[in-house]
């Protein structure tokens, strides 16, 4: 009698938030995934600015029909873009990958940080350059392959949950 009442009492805490939780791995956000806060941080540059890559940002996202906003950690969820220069002339690398807030999307996962970087959603290029051109050049062909992704992912889980959301009404 007490086992089953312990079973019970377990179970009725557990399913309710097991119940409300939607998934959002990878690359899916919540809300609306047509605006995207971006974070853009510039490291040992004199040949590359940050106003020049937060506009190669913003046209990139504008191809796709998303809105650029300024982001910062606080942010539901943002892409970092990290743009590193070696030294002029020589080597640099550009990074740029979703970062998600652990408070919205892990709520219940105690010690688990401040933010969650989903693994399929790093992009990197290393390369040399002594022309600020081919930086750019990089940072665009990094920025098209994680938009692709990106807009793929949430308009999948859009169209999985208009589905559901069809088979539901259906079933009333």
């Amino acid at each position: 009698m007490i086992f089953r009442n312990i079973v019970i009492s377990a179970l009725a805490i557990l399913l309710p938030s097991a119940g409300q939780s939607e998934e959002y791995h990878g690359l899916i956000v919540k809300g609306n995934h047509k605006k995207l806060p971006v974070v853009v941080k510039v490291d040992g540059n004199d040949m590359v600015t940050s106003s020049e890559i937060k506009n190669t940002i913003k046209l990139g996202l504008l191809s796709h029909n998303i809105k650029f906003s300024e982001g910062d950690s606080n942010s539901m969820h943002y892409l970092l873009v990290d743009v590193t220069i070696i030294k002029k002339g020589t080597s640099f690398s550009t990074d740029l990958f979703l970062q998600k807030n652990a408070k919205v999307y892990a709520p219940n996962i105690p010690f688990l940080g401040h933010s969650i970087k989903p693994s399929e959603g790093d992009y990197k290029t290393v390369g040399t350059a002594n022309r600020k051109h081919l930086i750019i050049d990089a940072l665009n062909f990094s920025l098209h392959s994680f938009l692709t992704d990106y807009v793929d992912s949430n308009r999948a889980h859009l169209e999985d949950s208009k589905i559901i959301e069809d088979l539901n009404v259906k079933d009333e």
